[in-house]
């Protein structure tokens, strides 16, 4: 990032301000403003970042650095689809479509619930984005990638939790009939084979990776 003048600040922007009934969570700011900088000043493509956020290199393309091939290997010794394993370890799950998937024209606005709950969404947002698990970018860069589906936050009550700084979040990743890309695959037979993967791989073949220092 700093090819294009870009820092990232310091993880120290507090997660809230206030206390007890008062207290307002926040998302992290600057880091949502420093990322959405950097895509302005390279225009970089949505799949370009990407591929820069989740660290992927020449050396080490795999999207998500918790498969780890080895304990591939173990977990799934003589399973007969191994080699298509690994190339999904190594370079994401491939999808072809037979047409583009039609642009949103409208954006749809989140849900009552989040509307009603938005500093409970906050949270849970926060959460994610601090974890590396999501990005938080300015509204502008819609401009930029057009391609980009816009689907409803919505917040439900989380058990016998406090409802007022607690719940549980619901993306709304319904579309028009029609229009989902399931229904764009060219070979919808890829979903059904994915289900027949071995359940110690479902259950077992995600393992931490520590940070780097």
């Amino acid at each position: 990032m700093a090819t294009a003048g870009v820092t990232l600040p310091p993880d120290t922007y507090p997660k809230s301000r206030g206390s007890g009934a008062a207290e307002e969570f926040l998302l992290d700011v600057p880091l949502k403003h420093a990322l959405s900088e950097y895509i302005r000043r390279t225009g970089a493509s949505l799949p370009v970042f990407v591929e820069l956020f989740r660290d992927q290199t020449a050396e080490d393309y795999r999207p998500n650095k918790n498969l780890v091939p080895a304990v591939l290997d173990d977990l799934c010794k003589g399973y007969r689809h191994l080699d298509q394993l690994h190339e999904i370890v190594r370079e994401g799950v491939q999808v072809r479509l037979q047409d583009p998937p039609p642009r949103q024209l409208q954006r749809p606005p989140n849900h009552g619930s989040a509307r009603d709950r938005i500093n409970v969404l906050r949270k849970n947002i926060r959460k994610e984005q601090d974890s590396w698990r999501c990005l938080v970018l300015d509204m502008d860069l819609l401009e930029l990638w057009p391609e980009i589906v816009i689907s409803p936050f919505g917040v439900v009550d989380k058990g016998g939790e406090d409802s007022s700084v607690s719940g549980r979040t619901i993306h709304d990743l319904s579309y028009p009939e029609g229009t989902s890309t399931k229904r764009a695959l060219q070979d919808p037979t890829t979903l059904s084979a994915m289900r027949s993967l071995p359940r110690q791989f479902e259950q077992s073949v995600f393992v931490p990776v520590p940070k780097s220092s």
